[in-house]
């Protein structure tokens, strides 16, 4: 799987803001998740797409995602099935392919508004937290 700046499969910018699709091999199958981030940094919640729900994350000291400890983390979740690789392949074109991660989220029959306007929530708490 190749990774765009080595931390995302797919970006899409919108305004100041930038969403990605970000997947971990995880029990051989593919764990999705929507991220939005700030000035390259990630919010503390991000979207999972194979779970429809927001989960916490764990930052590195940089601020970005720890992805050993995510992978960590999902190995433990055993009752979560991911996507087959060429699935997550299939969603990773579906991406490149929409103009927005409002259009991706709809063509995966996600509920795109709501999905966007949490994230929205979650940068205006972070916002008054710095």
């Amino acid at each position: 799987m190749e990774k765009i700046d080595g931390n995302y499969d797919v970006l899409w910018n919108v305004n100041d803001n930038v969403f990605a699709l970000k997947g971990y091999s995880v029990n051989g199958y593919v764990r999705a998740f929507i991220v939005m981030c700030h000035d390259g940094i990630p919010l503390p919640y991000i979207y999972d797409v194979n779970n429809g729900v927001y989960i916490s994350i764990c930052k590195d000291k940089y601020g970005l995602i720890d992805d050993r400890f995510m992978e960590a983390a999902l190995k433990r979740e055993t009752d979560v099935v991911g996507f087959s690789m060429c699935e997550y392949d299939s969603l990773r074109h579906i991406g490149r392919d929409s103009i927005s991660v409002h259009d991706f989220l709809n063509e995966l029959q996600l509920p795109a508004a709501e999905i966007i306007e949490k994230f929205a929530d979650f940068r205006k708490i972070e916002t008054r937290v710095l």
